[in-house]
């Protein structure tokens, strides 16, 4: 399971596991929440997703309940976009 998780913009950004990118994918908001309030950033503004052409990624797959990532099922994998937040 990985472990350290940033956003490549201290508050806002892509998100980050262990340096690799995350797929975007269809989070609950308490992920984006939580996610926010561990880093020590507030509550969260927005997320969205971004087009990327990068090849190494966390892909995570979300049944909506979960509040953590690391509750959802993760792969290393590849995809085209990937999954931004904005923190306060």
């Amino acid at each position: 399971t990985p472990t350290a998780i940033t956003l490549s913009n201290n508050c806002k950004g892509a998100v980050l596991i262990e340096n690799k990118h995350v797929c975007a994918s269809p989070w609950h908001h308490d992920v984006f929440y939580n996610l926010c309030h561990k880093l020590g950033c507030g509550n969260t503004i927005y997320n969205e997703s971004i087009e990327t052409d990068k090849k190494e990624y966390w892909h995570f797959s979300c049944t909506g309940k979960e509040t953590l990532i690391w509750q959802c099922a993760s792969k290393e994998d590849t995809c085209k976009k990937i999954q931004s937040v904005t923190c306060e």
